[in-house]
């Protein structure tokens, strides 16, 4: 598992950092002698040997003798892999110092070719991209970071090798997003994985935003002593925000000026609550085969829920674009907002009003744990069939993540994301609690493929429908034979 308590992470590297200063040893001489000494004292050898070593120290050493190392990326996200320079921003320098560090170790250049899809509504820039250049037969990018739910696509068109076939990687490391690669591992192995590297994975995670002043000024009761007596539910939620709601502007209207108690989308933000649920449409089957795993009982329910949050009452406002409702939120007009944690430090940097973090709501008390998902577009990794020099790709890949996790990863979370721009101590604890509770699915890696399975519930939310079963009907036969074609994909591949 991936469970990693980041707030307690920065402590323990701090730690290391204190005890990697240089060692004072008693070298001075003999007073008596005028020797020099090679023993180290008590304490000297106590410093030196409780040093440990970095993730990045602990690989193998390697001269590839100035090979680049090559990776395809989109201009969105190119950041998380390579950045030109330092500047000032400790994001930024963290991604470059870690390229640095890797590349003396293993003596690399690290260098991104990026496809320019920012201003384009073009989302097969990429993918086209790297299906170009793989079919042309030529050497041209060591690694592919794509977007997951356009992965898939690239997977059944055989353009990514095996993770087998990689030496020096090992993806039981405490670097590679275990939940992730297990739902992408299909009869043993894998064609993309997802590591700290991707650190997309982190900013992309979904929370829930809650405007502490609205909260007082309607009596809303201590949301984090809510969410630590495990009663922060989707009824809880609903019942809290149907009725807050304000004429601010006196026109009789519910427009984009007044006050509400849930602002959200009509796309993405939808996706989120069948996985905060407990909800999954894809398991591995005990022969190693992915099968649908839908409880549609569960769904039936859940979407009725999750219609009555975004239709119920005049307390919710859905909004045509994300942008939008961040914007409303950011106005102090919102008590509440599902969020992308990279809100926080991209829309949201700027506003003055408090606000608090908590992870999104549980489908009842006896769910176990509060869960969430991250954004479909976060970062998944390929090696492509062309590559040549796969001992390097697998070293570098390897070490890049190790590096992340320590140094990437941390700096992230700890500076940028907790203490820049959240707003209290509280929130901290929300943040590790919705980073253990990320969720993944093989439906998303084949969204496309897989007759746009989790986006369902979404499509009916938008027209305004709770009638699960006939919608899941219709594209039942077609999602069941997409899926069999899909396994015997991955027995063709596994077949060496």
């Amino acid at each position: 598992m991936h469970n990693k308590n980041y707030a307690s992470r920065i402590v323990l590297l701090c730690l290391c950092a204190a005890l990697l200063l240089p060692v004072i040893s008693s070298c001075a001489g003999n007073s008596e002698t005028g020797e020099t000494s090679s023993v180290l004292s008590s304490e000297a050898f106590e410093a030196e040997t409780a040093k440990e070593k970095t993730a990045l120290e602990k690989l193998p050493d390697a001269d590839y003798g100035g090979l680049e190392f090559r990776v395809s990326v989109t201009d969105k996200y190119s950041y998380e892999i390579f950045v030109d320079s330092e500047n000032g921003d400790v994001c930024n320098d963290a991604v470059y110092r870690r390229n640095k560090a890797v590349e003396e170790k293993y003596n690399v250049k690290i260098t991104a070719l990026v496809s320019e899809m920012a201003q384009s509504d073009n989302h097969n820039i990429h993918s086209d991209f790297i299906k170009q250049s793989v079919l042309s037969g030529d050497d041209v990018f060591d690694l592919s970071a794509s977007y997951v739910y356009r992965a898939g696509g690239l997977i059944s068109e055989k353009m990514f090798l095996g993770y087998g076939d990689i030496p020096n990687i090992e993806l039981s490391n405490p670097w590679w997003i275990q939940k992730a690669n297990e739902a992408f591992n299909v009869h043993g192995e894998q064609y993309i994985a997802v590591s700290d590297l991707s650190i997309t994975a982190v900013q992309l995670a979904y929370g829930v935003l809650f405007n502490k002043t609205i909260a007082d000024n309607f009596n809303i009761p201590d949301l984090y002593a809510v969410v630590d007596d495990g009663e922060w539910t989707i009824e809880r939620m609903i019942g809290l925000s149907k009725d807050v709601y304000s004429d601010l502007n006196g026109n009789g209207e519910h427009d984009v000026e007044d006050l509400y108690g849930y602002i959200g989308s009509n796309s993405t933000d939808i996706d989120l609550y069948p996985f905060a649920f407990g909800l999954s449409y894809t398991a591995t089957s005990q022969n190693g085969d992915i099968e649908l795993s839908v409880d549609h009982s569960k769904m039936a329910t859940a979407i009725e829920k999750i219609y009555e949050l975004y239709w119920g009452s005049e307390g919710t406002r859905v909004e045509g674009y994300y942008w939008d409702y961040y914007t409303r939120f950011r106005d102090g007009l919102a008590l509440f907002i599902p969020c992308c944690l990279v809100t926080l430090y991209n829309q949201l940097r700027d506003m003055d009003a408090d606000y608090g973090i908590i992870p999104p709501p549980k489908f009842n008390e006896e769910q176990p744990e509060y869960l969430t998902n991250s954004l479909d577009n976060y970062s998944a990794l390929g090696v492509p069939v062309t590559a040549v020099n796969l001992e390097m790709i697998g070293s570098v890949l390897e070490a890049l993540s190790a590096e992340s996790m320590e140094s990437v990863v941390p700096v992230f979370y700890e500076t940028a994301l907790q203490n820049k721009y959240s707003r209290d101590e509280n929130s901290l604890r929300m943040l590790d609690v919705i980073m253990d509770g990320r969720t993944y699915d093989f439906s998303i890696l084949y969204a496309y493929e897989l007759n746009s399975l989790p986006y369902l519930v979404r499509t009916l939310i938008n027209k305004k429908s709770v009638n699960w079963a006939s919608s899941y009907q219709k594209i039942e036969g077609a999602l069941t034979e997409n899926l069999a074609t899909l396994n015997n994909l991955y027995k063709e591949l596994s077949v060496k």
